[in-house]
């Protein structure tokens, strides 16, 4: 079995580019940053500064950033090459767009669930209704989406109580 050492390239002041990076702040001593897809390191707020300032001089952390995709070596094509395949599989299901749509037709219930998050209104008050005419539009923009499946849930209130919004969305005959 034949077994290779990792060999670490020693960075020189100001041998590193950043790539594309977010960072948030934890606390006072920690702050976190992390690439287009979500591969992160923890550093502290001193460690930042000599990163972006270029005069960072501790090798295991540039070595944790370029493993990361956070810097590369000037001429490096490999890193942001790889962020951006990575990128594009993480993406590449946006073209689809939604596949659920969700109604909320009414406001009104009867119940008092604990789950739900609706500030609910009586079964009197139909002025917190949707309309058969914004449901109809609504529905016409659903059936736009390029998804190949289309889901619709009726949420808000209980559906039921604007029965006619509810079964107004539904496709109209043509023909």
């Amino acid at each position: 079995m034949i077994k290779l050492e990792r060999t670490a390239t020693a960075l020189p002041a100001h041998g590193w580019q950043l790539l594309p990076l977010r960072f948030h702040r934890l606390d006072a001593d920690l702050i976190v940053l992390t690439n287009l897809v979500g591969e992160h390191v923890f550093v502290t707020p001193g460690e930042l500064s000599t990163v972006v300032d270029g005069t960072c001089a501790d090798q295991e952390l540039l070595a944790r950033l370029r493993a990361a995709h956070l810097i590369q070596v000037p001429g490096e094509t490999l890193p942001a090459e790889l962020l951006a395949i990575k990128l594009r599989t993480r993406m590449q299901r946006l073209p689809d767009s939604t596949g659920l749509h969700i109604f909320v037709v009414t406001l009104r219930c009867e119940h008092t669930c604990r789950y739900c998050q609706v500030s609910r209104q009586s079964a009197a008050k139909n002025e917190f209704d949707m309309t058969e005419e914004t449901a109809h539009r609504a529905l016409e923009l659903a059936f736009r989406s390029p998804s190949p499946q289309l889901k619709i849930e009726f949420q808000g209130g209980e559906p039921l109580l604007n029965f006619p919004s509810s079964a107004g969305s539904r496709p109209r005959p043509t023909g």
